[in-house]
């Protein structure tokens, strides 16, 4: 393939990395068969994009016209302009119920000691009570955040004016409002990723397999981008321990679960799987990646606490994407899920890189589940799957305002 976006390269590259820092940064005990695993599974997932894609042109010299962005976007910015401010002030209302259904004032971000009490307070009410959950309208308004993530890594690319591109980053600021009151990295991480995805997927569709990953510009902003997440994990953290200030020990104190967050998930997986590989395991169809299971008489499952193993006696409940799909689908159904993802995944690549721009949500998504696959199935959490219908509705709706093709597929 031409690029490192392709989908089994980029599958590749992304889970070389994931598995590689653990062994190379950690203590942690990696075990060999969990990692063939996942490499296994790479390959499927390499092997299902590669029926749809080769033989057809992405493979080779085929030219394939620069879209002309004019054509297709700039007389219509304003419309993705006002709809992603519209949906960051909804997404922000939901930072206003949290904070007032703690009985808390909007003030709270104006002073490190209330924020970090709103903070400490939520994430005791998560760990204390496991059916806790935030105030339902807040859950909902959050969707709009997740929404306009997609369309704000869109708008980016396409805008030509600094007002613009900065509209495009509203939605992540509001995610950082989230993470603050909640103290839950998701609440930002996730945002990310859906922007930085449908980043990529508009850039591929103007300019095809062009599009490079090792760039000085790309690798100074990958730099930035962890430089980001690390800072913004400590800071997090010291939220939760309800800390007044920040000063060194602090810091300290939580920069070493830095490790067991980021590194943690696929050394737990391959331990996992190292055990239960031959077990008979009972599938659930759905408990760990379907978040309608529960409408259907099913229980939402989630993992036990399990130690890291390292020096301070770090948990995780967290097992990666392989883990969740082996226990709704047993070890060959998830075998065909990475097929079947890999497929589609490369079905929807092929038509964005002809000039299908209504496989774009898709082309989408599908980057989404690759990058967060670290975690868990990203389209498990209800709202980020209702911000992705969103998307794809909006997108529709935009494409036959431009006229540039009729959502059929």
């Amino acid at each position: 393939m031409k690029s490192w976006f392709a989908p089994g390269a980029f599958f590749a590259l992304i889970w070389t990395v994931y598995t590689l820092l653990p062994i190379l940064l950690t203590q942690y005990d990696m075990k060999p068969l969990g990692v063939l695993w996942i490499f296994f599974m790479v390959f499927v997932v390499y092997l299902g994009s590669a029926v749809v894609t080769t033989g057809i042109g992405i493979n080779k010299s085929v030219s394939y016209p620069t879209i002309n962005m004019h054509k297709y976007f700039l007389n219509n910015l304003r419309f993705l302009n006002v709809l992603i401010i519209l949906f960051s002030i909804l997404g922000l209302g939901g930072v206003v119920i949290l904070i007032i259904s703690l009985g808390k004032e909007l003030t709270v971000f104006f002073s490190l000691a209330s924020l970090s009490k709103v903070a400490n307070e939520y994430s005791v009410l998560r760990y204390s009570d496991p059916s806790y959950r935030e105030p339902g309208m807040a859950i909902l308004l959050s969707s709009f955040v997740y929404a306009s993530s997609f369309l704000g890594g869109i708008h980016y690319v396409i805008s030509l004016k600094r007002y613009q591109k900065f509209i495009a980053l509203f939605p992540l600021i509001i995610g950082v409002g989230y993470s603050l009151i909640l103290s839950t990295r998701a609440s930002f991480y996730f945002p990310c990723i859906l922007w930085i995805s449908s980043y990529i997927s508009i850039k591929i569709f103007l300019i095809k397999t062009k599009f490079p990953l090792f760039t000085v510009r790309n690798m100074i902003l990958l730099g930035l981008l962890i430089t980001i997440i690390t800072i913004s994990y400590i800071f997090l953290q010291i939220l939760r321990w309800g800390a007044s200030e920040i000063n060194m020990e602090y810091v300290y104190s939580a920069s070493p679960f830095l490790k067991s967050a980021f590194l943690g998930s696929p050394v737990l997986f391959s331990q996992w799987f190292s055990e239960h590989w031959s077990d008979d395991i009972i599938p659930t169809l759905g408990a760990y990646t379907n978040p309608f299971y529960k409408f259907f008489g099913g229980q939402i499952m989630r993992y036990e606490s399990t130690p890291l193993s390292d020096e301070l006696g770090s948990e995780s409940t967290v097992f990666t994407l392989f883990r969740d799909t082996i226990e709704d689908y047993t070890i060959f159904g998830s075998i065909f899920i990475f097929l079947l993802y890999g497929i589609f995944w490369g079905y929807s690549y092929k038509k964005v890189i002809q000039g299908k721009i209504t496989y774009l949500p898709f082309l989408s998504a599908f980057y989404s589940i690759a990058v967060a696959s670290i975690t868990k199935f990203i389209f498990g959490f209800t709202t980020i799957l209702f911000a992705w219908v969103m998307f794809f509705i909006i997108w529709c709706l935009v494409n036959k305002k431009w006229k540039i093709e009729k959502c059929k597929f």
